[in-house]
């Protein structure tokens, strides 16, 4: 058995995984059309709209974005009677970095994650081993 590991990346070159856990796919070897199936995954990792869609839902019925940029919920919902909550679908494979802050996070959490987003910055494997002979 031959097991290819290929590291996620930016278009920066950057690993886009925010843990240990996450960003982790895989597509069938049986699958009628894998190239369609990476297409696919491919949008929901880099477009920010459908990221937001599979992890927060619908914008203005499940989350609204406040007027400081941050992600929170719509006029008159809450997050017991919200219909789509954060993470329903188990899209784990979402790039949580395309995310704006949580309107519920201080802004002290906000800056501990941006400084260990830019402190932490992780070179792929494959800029690694690509410049090896």
């Amino acid at each position: 058995m031959t097991l290819e590991i290929i590291p996620v990346v930016n278009s920066a070159g950057k690993n886009i995984a925010n843990s240990y856990l996450n960003n982790g796919l895989a597509i069938a070897k049986g699958s009628k059309n894998p190239e369609r199936a990476m297409m696919a995954m491919d949008l929901i990792m880099q477009n920010p709209s459908y990221d937001m869609l599979v992890y927060f839902g619908i914008e203005g019925t499940n989350y609204a974005m406040t007027s400081d940029g941050k992600i929170g919920l719509p006029a008159g919902v809450t997050a017991d009677k919200n219909t789509y909550p954060p993470d329903t679908s188990g899209f784990w494979f979402t790039n949580k970095d395309i995310f704006k802050p949580l309107a519920t996070w201080t802004d002290d959490y906000i800056a501990q994650r941006t400084f260990v987003k830019t402190a932490y910055t992780y070179k792929p494997l494959i800029q690694k081993y690509a410049t090896h002979e």
